[in-house]
């Protein structure tokens, strides 16, 4: 009987680093004013990746920072 936790030899895994880059704005409206304000956001994830099958399904997870 096999348990849950042994690898099975098609997992493989690696790390993989984006840069992204995002806007977000709001708009508030109110006693006959509008204000928009938009925001740029720059995000570091740096993700490990688990491939779980040998068709290249992935889990990937890890840590993100952000810069506005």
């Amino acid at each position: 009987m096999e348990a849950w936790y042994l690898k099975p030899n098609y997992w493989k895994t690696s790390l993989q680093s984006e840069f992204l880059y995002s806007t977000q704005d709001a708009k508030l409206s109110g006693l006959g004013t509008q204000v928009k304000n938009e925001l740029g956001y720059l995000a570091v994830p740096v993700l490990a990746k688990f491939y779980l099958t040998k068709d290249g399904l992935s889990l990937e997870m890890g840590p993100q920072a952000s810069l506005w």
